[in-house]
């Protein structure tokens, strides 16, 4: 179990490449699993990802069974090109969100292109559109529910079990909503990234600031006060 930063949809999503499967999989050791296994991977992303995917799943499960694996180790086993995917339409849906935020149009639109659609997005309304697709897609596993607290290990079977990639979509859902102007950058020279609170020196309650901050975490207000000093020492101003 791993606690999500509130702002984790729009920062460490957009860290590693979705075209290296190396960098996948550490985000996953990470963050947790982007999807499920075999063709339930499949579930939390639209019908219009369709036949590729499909495909994809089919190479994985005939690769595996090439290299020997037992068929109950394959129904157990997470796709690197599938979580891959997942992770590309995240990155997207972020950027997307930032860019609105931020009111640049343009950037919107780029957000979607390069991802492989049969028809991609030409037009605000079409990328607005495919945003509230896969998000709505993703918040499935986020219906009302009753859960029984229970030792048996049986009795939570059938209940929700989000990925990290739907509770990031659903993380986004809430930051698009709830955020009336551009998020705030960083002004650590080396981070920039948006953020939403300032992350403090511990994960107790009451650490974290919301206004009023430069900087999207203590460690970044450090290094930068650090090379600023080191700037000023270097100029004789210090």
């Amino acid at each position: 179990m791993v606690e999500l930063p509130a702002d984790y949809s729009i920062r460490e999503t957009l860290v590693p490449s979705a075209g290296d499967l190396g960098a996948v999989l550490g985000f996953m050791r990470e963050w947790g699993l982007l999807c499920r296994a075999g063709r339930s991977g499949l579930h939390s992303l639209p019908q219009m990802e369709g036949e590729h995917l499909e495909g994809v799943v089919r190479e994985d499960r005939e690769r595996a069974t090439a290299a020997g694996m037992p068929p109950n180790m394959q129904a157990i086993s997470v796709s690197l090109p599938l979580a891959a995917r997942h992770l590309e339409i995240l990155q997207a849906a972020a950027r997307h969100v930032i860019a609105y935020l931020e009111e640049d149009k343009t950037a919107v639109l780029a957000a979607w292109t390069g991802l492989g659609f049969a028809n991609a997005p030409a037009t605000a309304r079409e990328t607005w559109h495919t945003l509230q697709t896969y998000i709505t897609t993703a918040l499935r596993p986020f219906q009302a529910h009753l859960r029984i607290e229970d030792d048996d290990p049986h009795a939570s079977a059938l209940l929700p079990d989000p990925t990290t990639y739907e509770l990031a979509m659903l993380q986004l859902a809430e930051i698009v909503s709830g955020q009336s102007g551009p998020l705030p950058r960083c002004a650590n020279d080396r981070c920039g990234l948006p953020f939403v609170r300032q992350r403090g020196r511990s994960k107790y309650d009451g650490t974290q600031h919301t206004t009023g901050v430069r900087y999207c975490s203590h460690l970044c207000a450090k290094a930068q006060s650090e090379r600023d000093r080191r700037r000023r020492r270097k100029s004789g101003t210090a």
